[in-house]
């Protein structure tokens, strides 16, 4: 299998650089383990996309998706496990395939951290969640809490709000990053508390099911309960690129440094979007990246 260019990712800077690769008759794929949007898919509301007053995540994933199937764009449900580079060509490993391309561009975005707890994993899908848009809908009329200080945290605050009974929003510090109108939208909510310098300590479980949580708050050691049948983790995230650590272009916190033209060390090889070392991590910046490197692969490719 061939093509001139593969896509790791179907993130909003994987599919911008597809739109505009798919345009200039280059052939192209995306590789892509879920559905096409990335983590747009687990945004509840998107009210900072130009020309887009107010839009969820999943929606504006399926408008640039149809982008894309309307140009008949090669998608492929699969992971990517390794990649290689030899001499002028490269070869993209899958759990079923082997790709040779001329260029490769890296979308594959950030996976959420974990409070590192010892029975979490156990007791994900069973009462701890990374998505409030994807599970929310369980926990209806029920008490949940959120952990963390980010954006993403107020945000899915907000969301679950109007879905569950009772939301505690715990974080580690006693001010958040975002001060803004997200936070004073937060703090009008009536079913809402803050509690801040907290630390998750402890999971409480009943039969394999999340119960309750023990933390403790600022210098007391001792532990405090809430009683929660929802957990929502929302305390940062790292980059998916340990698939490419043998390419040594990645730096030791995990993000890949690339030039003006989103080129890492590696001629032929881009990174967009949520891999790529920077200060801020928005969508429009993410489609600006892929548009980037579809642009200096385009250039390339007409200049043979």
């Amino acid at each position: 299998m061939k093509y001139d260019v593969v896509i790791v990712g179907s993130g909003p800077a994987g599919m911008s650089a597809a739109l505009y690769l798919k345009r200039a008759n280059i052939s192209c794929c995306i590789i892509e383990k879920g559905a096409p949007g990335g983590q747009m898919n687990q945004t509840a509301i998107i009210e900072n996309y130009p020309g887009i007053s107010k839009i969820t995540g999943p929606e504006l994933s399926l408008s640039m998706w149809k982008q894309l199937t309307d140009l008949k764009t090669d998608y492929i449900y699969d992971t990517v496990t390794k990649i290689e580079v030899k001499e002028q060509k490269k070869i993209v490993y899958t759990n079923t395939k082997e790709i040779e391309c001329q260029f490769i561009i890296l979308a594959s975005g950030k996976s959420p951290k974990k409070l590192g707890l010892a029975n979490e994993e156990k007791l994900n899908g069973r009462g701890v969640s990374s998505c409030a848009i994807c599970d929310g809908a369980l926990y209806k009329g029920k008490i949940v809490a959120v952990v963390g200080g980010s954006t993403s945290a107020l945000e899915e605050s907000l969301y679950l709000s109007n879905l569950c009974s009772k939301v505690y929003l715990l974080h580690r510090r006693d001010i958040f990053r975002e001060e803004g109108k997200l936070l004073e939208k937060v703090k009008e909510k009536s079913n809402i508390e803050i509690l801040t310098s907290c630390n998750i300590t402890s999971l409480k479980e009943d039969h394999g099911k999340l119960k309750g949580i023990a933390y403790q708050q600022g210098n007391r050691k001792d532990e405090k309960i809430l009683d929660v049948s929802g957990l929502f983790v929302f305390i940062g995230q790292f980059p998916n690129t340990k698939f490419v650590e043998n390419l040594s272009i990645v730096e030791k916190d995990g993000f890949i440094l690339v030039n003006e033209e989103q080129e890492s060390k590696i001629p032929g090889i881009f990174a967009v979007g949520d891999v790529v070392k920077k200060e801020a991590f928005q969508i429009v910046i993410a489609s600006a990246e892929g548009t980037k490197a579809a642009l200096a692969i385009i250039k390339r490719k007409r200049s043979e």
